[in-house]
């Protein structure tokens, strides 16, 4: 009987960000930046956000805090979650 389950790859959690959400990061910039200025990525994902929660400041600084807890910044992620939950 041939093995029918799926294989894994190497690719990485942050390959797939790279090939995902770069070109998606690109193409909203290019949709919301006025003519001739330009928004760093740091921004468009903001505003991605932003949006992506309705503007609600909750959720947004819960994301704030998960990403910088991700990248081992715990004394941030404690200020943004205590901030989230006032």
């Amino acid at each position: 009987m041939e093995n029918t389950q799926p294989t894994l790859t190497d690719e990485t959690t942050e390959d797939i960000i790279d090939r995902e959400l770069k070109p998606f990061i690109k193409r909203i910039h290019n949709r919301i930046a006025a003519d001739g200025y330009t928004l760093s990525d740091e921004e468009v994902l903001g505003i991605i956000v932003a949006k992506y929660f309705r503007w609600e400041g909750t959720p947004i600084l819960k994301t704030a805090a998960f990403a910088m807890e991700d990248a081992n910044y715990k004394d941030d992620y404690n200020t943004l979650m205590a901030m989230a939950t006032d």
